[in-house]
């Protein structure tokens, strides 16, 4: 098979499996209480897991990727973050042309730590961004893209307000889109070097 064929059948199996996945943690949001376990995660760890996951997406999108800020444990489900986290970059892979970067930044403020995600993508209109996490809203980006479903964002919101997080979104059309994602200021946070528990 030449090689192009290949990675075209390649990267509509992701396409499946990324739209099957989806499918099945929303089903699943449903029931969230008896699906989730909180525990001291490193969400930057989490995010570049989730990159290291999408490498040959990176690579095939011509995108680049970097992460900035400490190693800190939140309190957190690891599975359902990445989820979110999976979903945010999915969209980053879409909307962000060729030549264009992805960063995943934690940092600290008076209200605790923040995972944040920008592209340096299309961005969304400034009409549409009050909506990107109402449920099936695709918004002008999303004509676009014939298999959006407006669901990725919506599915992020939702786990993170069971989790406690706050999540919310920034955008400059033409320059950037930021999602992020604030865990709150909890006794939980620790230095990995100084706590004694594993690390997720």
């Amino acid at each position: 098979m030449p090689s192009r064929v290949r990675d075209s059948v390649r990267e509509e199996l992701e396409l499946v499996e990324e739209g099957v996945e989806r499918v099945l943690y929303s089903a699943r949001a449903d029931s969230f209480a008896r699906d989730y376990l909180i525990r001291a995660t490193d969400p930057l760890a989490v995010a570049r897991s989730c990159v290291s996951a999408a490498a040959r997406a990176f690579v095939r999108a011509g995108i680049s990727f970097s992460a900035e800020g400490p190693s800190v444990l939140v309190l957190t489900d690891p599975k359902w973050l990445a989820f979110a986290v999976r979903q945010v970059v999915s969209n980053s892979l879409k909307y962000t042309p060729r030549g264009g970067r992805v960063t995943a930044a934690l940092r600290r403020d008076e209200g605790g730590w923040t995972l944040s995600l920008r592209d340096t993508g299309r961005g969304v209109p400034a009409e549409d961004l009050p909506r990107i996490f109402d449920r099936g809203f695709t918004g002008a980006n999303g004509r676009d893209f014939p298999g959006a479903t407006g669901m990725g964002l919506y599915i992020v919101a939702r786990l993170c307000e069971e989790m406690g997080h706050a999540v919310s979104a920034s955008s400059e059309p033409g320059a950037y889109t930021e999602v992020s994602i604030r865990f709150g200021d909890k006794s939980g946070y620790l230095d990995p070097a100084d706590a004694g528990i594993t690390k997720t």
